[in-house]
């Protein structure tokens, strides 16, 4: 028993003697020198740095870290700034937008005293030039349809009739706000139903004249700008039937009125058109054909109308223009009238006419 024990001792002490620790102080020196280095795995390698971006260190050498080149940004385009305008141009906008316009007292002085150039100066170089304000004669030419109707409780003043027309009118501008109108308008194989009895039919002329001053005001230089017009007007209109007619009288009714009309352009090219007209003081006449009427001694004559329509501006020397117009005229008589009315053989007093004439009318008006 004691031999083995010996024998496992001896052997111990030999492994830890001098020896081994000298050959455990080689190593270390080994290891420590450089000359060998322990080696990490190869996946850590790949994460840590790709081959395609860390080539391979020799030995005892550290390489330098690899800097990725970023691509070159793509050039942008050069930025072109607006020149700036010159003082005097902005001063003229702003001088242009500021402007008014010349007003109707200032436009009449000027055509008294012989400057109205300095008036078409400011227009010409502040309006658009194929603005209407720009012409200095206007004429128009239109076609139309009428209906008339006489309501009264003489027979002799009682007819209605459905006729064409037409209608010749004109404007010169001596001033964009100041000229004077005219206009013509005459029916188209008119005619009037006569003798009960007969069923005869007597022909007729209706003439409508009106002349006078107008005025107008714009609300801006601006081509949509919109406008008002005032109108100082001689009316004249005759109703011309047949000299042997037996069953109406000729008439006509003359005075003086005012208009007045409002353009309200919806664009450049378009304008809605209202206006209207009033004559309190008339002159009314019955004259002889066949028959002698008298539907009493004169009393109040007056007349009111309306219109409304548009018109379609190609340029300032071209516009198609539409419209229809409304006119009521009222005559009053005193006493009694003669001869004695032929449907109930009676002869009335106080004899009430109202004429009422309807028109609608397509037309063209040229300008320059």
């Amino acid at each position: 028993m004691r031999t083995p024990l010996l024998f496992s001792f001896l052997a111990f002490a030999l492994s830890t003697g001098p020896k081994a620790q000298a050959q455990a102080d080689f190593t270390s020196q080994l290891m420590s020198s450089g000359r060998y280095e322990v080696k990490k795995k190869k996946t850590e390698e790949v994460q840590r740095a790709p081959a395609a971006e860390k080539a391979p260190d020799a030995p005892g050498v550290k390489s330098a870290p690899v800097v990725p080149v970023q691509p070159p940004a793509p050039a942008m385009p050069p930025v072109v700034l607006p020149s700036p305008k010159p003082a005097t141009e902005v001063a003229a906008a702003a001088g242009k937008e500021d402007a008014t316009e010349p007003t109707l007292a200032e436009q009449a002085r000027a055509l008294v005293d012989g400057e109205n150039d300095s008036v078409t100066t400011f227009y010409r170089e502040r309006i658009h030039p194929e603005d209407v304000r720009n012409n200095k004669v206007e004429i128009q030419v239109s076609g139309g349809y009428s209906y008339l109707d006489s309501k009264s409780n003489y027979s002799y003043r009682e007819y209605h009739s459905a006729y064409s027309n037409v209608d010749l009118r004109s404007n010169v501008w001596f001033a964009p706000r100041i000229g004077v109108t005219g206009s013509i308008r005459f029916s188209l194989g008119a005619s009037v139903a006569g003798d009960a009895a007969t069923h005869s039919m007597d022909p007729f002329r209706d003439e409508i004249m009106e002349m006078g001053i107008k005025l107008r005001r714009y609300f801006g230089l601006s081509r949509v700008s919109p406008s008002f017009e005032f109108s100082l007007l001689y009316m004249d209109r005759s109703f011309n039937v047949a000299t042997d007619s037996t069953s109406h009288a000729r008439l006509r009714t003359s005075g003086v009125g005012i208009g007045a009309k409002v353009v309200l352009p919806s664009s450049a090219d378009h304008a809605w058109v209202l206006g209207g007209k009033i004559a309190p003081r008339l002159k009314h006449q019955e004259m002889k054909a066949a028959v002698d009427l008298k539907s009493g001694e004169q009393g109040e004559n007056v007349l009111v109308g309306v219109e409304a329509g548009g018109e379609w501006r190609f340029g300032r020397g071209s516009q198609f223009v539409y419209g229809l117009e409304l006119n009521s005229e009222r005559n009053l008589f005193t006493g009694a009238a003669s001869p004695v009315d032929p449907t109930n053989g009676q002869t009335p007093s106080n004899v009430t006419v109202t004429s009422t004439l309807l028109n609608f009318s397509l037309g063209y008006r040229w300008g320059h």
